[in-house]
């Protein structure tokens, strides 16, 4: 008998959604849903969600390449843009991302009904500048991360040193790690100066 009403059921929504009404309706995520990486404009470009990444779907690379050699190291290159590209057919969803970006840039939405016909049709590009060395000219760091690292630098610092360092922030802050070793004594920024 039980089959009958089944039959009977089954007939009368003939024609009806028997599911809930996605993806017209889309059902609310619960609060630590971990869905789509979202990677928003505060990113600095410091790339440690692309070091803690388990699977390795974020990346980042130079964009804009240019040569700059020298004789005995052979070219090498940089570029003046970098790119980070999150992968979303490799992420886990795991949240370490989202954990280790000190800007809080990168979240895991709640984003869950993505799909595509090629896997890099989600890829997310987030493009940020590089600070150019004031000697050299070589791109060596995101622009948006050298003026974070100068703040908090200057937050963190010994009070008794705070303004010498803060006088001395602009002089090296534009300067390639190469270029500030070679100059820091000529510029009197070197650390002896504190001591």
């Amino acid at each position: 008998m039980p089959s009958f009403s089944l039959l009977a059921r089954s007939l009368r929504n003939l024609g009806k959604c028997a599911t809930s009404g996605f993806p017209d309706v889309r059902e609310p995520t619960p609060p630590r849903f971990r869905g789509r990486p979202e990677v928003s404009e505060d990113c600095m470009g410091c790339q440690a969600c692309a070091e803690q990444c388990p699977s390795g779907a974020i990346r980042t690379e130079p964009r804009d390449i240019t040569s700059c050699g020298g004789a005995d190291a052979g070219p090498a290159k940089f570029g003046t843009r970098l790119v980070l590209t999150v992968e979303v057919a490799r992420c886990l969803f795991c949240g370490r991302c989202q954990e280790v970006c000190p800007k809080e840039a990168v979240k895991l939405g709640g984003c869950y009904d993505f799909s595509t016909q090629h896997p890099s049709g989600f890829d997310l590009r987030r493009e940020v500048a590089l600070a150019a060395c004031g000697v050299c000219g070589r791109p060596f760091a995101p622009r948006g991360q050298l003026e974070w690292v100068g703040l908090r630098v200057v937050d963190q610092i010994d009070p008794s040193v705070r303004d010498a360092v803060k006088a001395d922030l602009p002089a090296y802050r534009d300067l390639c790690p190469d270029c500030r070793r070679t100059i820091s004594i000529r510029l009197n920024t070197h650390t002896e100066k504190y001591i």
